[in-house]
């Protein structure tokens, strides 16, 4: 499976002042300077009311289908872009960040990609084989969602759950963007979609070193967020399952 994506709407980005790290985002203030595009695109920033998603910490978060709507669009294939980050100093790049997940399964869904040369070209995070362990959490669980390009991705339902992963390829980088790309059919979109919330991008220095003392899978994950907030695994059908 091929893990590069060059889409064909995908527009060259200005090179900015990016962030320096570490990054901490949660929306409650603005939409954070990040951006939207793509084909059919109803990504939109503000406090949710649809028939199961709701706001999860505070009051705003970013979600397709628009704030209100019973649905999203026919045929998208569109995206949330982040502000560029500097990993200059970096050594361990990773990520992690709350998602909410409502669409058809294994034809509608979400993956999240990078670029390090202004949008030319984007690669995907992660893969769906890719261990569940402190490095990786809840990182996708489809292996072909039609509308996504028959690429991995999120796909199918679970309430807001956390997810993490590390990304080597782009230690030292000085102008990194991420970007959750979402995909869907032309029918059966009656679902509330795909919804995001705390970002975090930083090193992962504490990952490395919970992984080299041989502590169980998702301890850093379990650490970071606090006991109230923690949520099961997210199982390849699509709904939460609790890790042995």
């Amino acid at each position: 499976m091929c893990c590069l994506l060059i889409m064909f709407f995908s527009a060259t980005v200005t090179e900015a002042q990016c962030v320096k790290l570490p990054y901490q985002q949660d929306f409650e203030t603005n939409d954070g300077g990040w951006t939207t595009g793509g084909m059919a695109s109803d990504w939109e920033w503000g406090t949710p009311a649809k028939s199961i998603l709701t706001p999860i910490n505070g009051k705003y978060c970013w979600t397709t289908g628009g704030l209100t709507k019973s649905s999203y669009n026919d045929n998208e294939l569109a995206w949330l872009q982040t502000p560029c980050f500097d990993f200059t100093n970096i050594q361990h790049p990773y990520v992690l960040f709350r998602f909410f997940l409502n669409t058809e399964k294994h034809y509608d869904g979400a993956m999240l990609q990078y670029t390090t040369d202004n949008g030319i070209s984007w690669t995907t995070v992660g893969d769906i084989y890719d261990p569940m362990n402190c490095f990786n959490w809840n990182w996708y669980n489809a292996s072909a969602i039609k509308y996504l390009n028959n690429d991995v991705g999120w796909s199918g339902s679970t309430y807001w759950i956390w997810a993490n992963h590390t990304i080597p390829l782009i230690a030292g980088k000085s102008n990194v963007r991420f970007r959750f790309l979402f995909g869907a059919g032309s029918i059966n979109n009656h679902y509330n979609g795909f919804a995001v919330d705390e970002n975090f991008v930083h090193g992962a220095a504490a990952v490395l070193n919970i992984c080299r003392h041989g502590a169980s899978g998702g301890a850093e994950y379990l650490d970071r967020v606090p006991a109230a907030r923690r949520s099961p695994a997210l199982s390849a059908a699509g709904s939460p399952r609790v890790r042995s």
